[in-house]
């Protein structure tokens, strides 16, 4: 009769848990603030992308209806919505309409409606979805852009639009942007509109000539 002499297994013993679990927090510790960073940035550039987004949409849709279409950047999506204040870092929304949708920001988004150009009521075309996240401030040189018929920011039948463009600076109000690109802080993002209406994504950090995440 053959006996086997492979050792019988064993579990671990309480000491060895409890190690394992002691070295598993410190390791989750350390890394939390990096996730979360990560979490943060990745929030930044969300709401940044979904702006710059809106951006070309609402100059897509002034030259394919003939109509100045509106681009606000407002307080809130409900019926008590009003312009984020130039200058003020605080959460916003960004609401593209025919006519302003101030005090109206709760109504229904829709895309493909046929719109009188004579029409004074206000038709929004998109807005984010209700879910959007206020995890993101948003700090605006100008609220306002009306783009006309020709895809160029105007302020004709658009009381304070501006025609000179614009910033949106995008941060988070749970952390600081950094102050370099290789220092620690979050990855904050902008959005620059030109006088002729075209929007970009940039990092107000970069300034390298030729460098096509550089602010213009």
């Amino acid at each position: 009769m053959l006996i086997s002499m492979r050792p019988l297994p064993r579990g671990f013993s309480l000491l060895e848990l409890v190690v394992v679990l002691a070295i598993m927090g410190v390791l989750m510790a350390l890394g939390l603030p990096s996730f979360n960073e990560i979490i943060r940035n990745s929030t930044i550039r969300g709401v940044a992308e979904s702006t710059l987004s809106a951006f070309q949409l609402a100059k897509a849709e002034a030259l394919k209806r003939n109509l100045t279409i509106q681009l606000a950047i407002v307080d809130s999506l409900d019926d008590t919505c009003t312009l984020l204040g130039t200058g003020v870092t605080a959460p916003g929304f960004w609401i593209v309409s025919r006519n302003s949708a101030i005090g109206g920001c709760d109504a229904d988004a829709d895309p493909g409606i046929s719109i009188s150009p004579t029409s004074a009521t206000v038709f929004v075309l998109i807005k984010p979805p209700l879910s959007a996240s206020r995890t993101v401030d948003m700090t605006v040189s100008s609220n306002l852009y009306c783009f006309n018929s020709l895809g160029l920011l105007t302020d004709i039948n658009c009381a304070g639009g501006t025609t000179a463009g614009g910033t949106i600076d995008f941060s988070s109000p749970d952390g600081t942007c950094r102050t370099s690109l290789d220092g620690a802080g979050l990855a904050c993002l902008r959005v620059a509109v030109s006088a002729g209406g075209t929007a970009r994504l940039c990092d107000p950090l970069v300034t390298t000539a030729g460098d096509s995440r550089r602010c213009p």
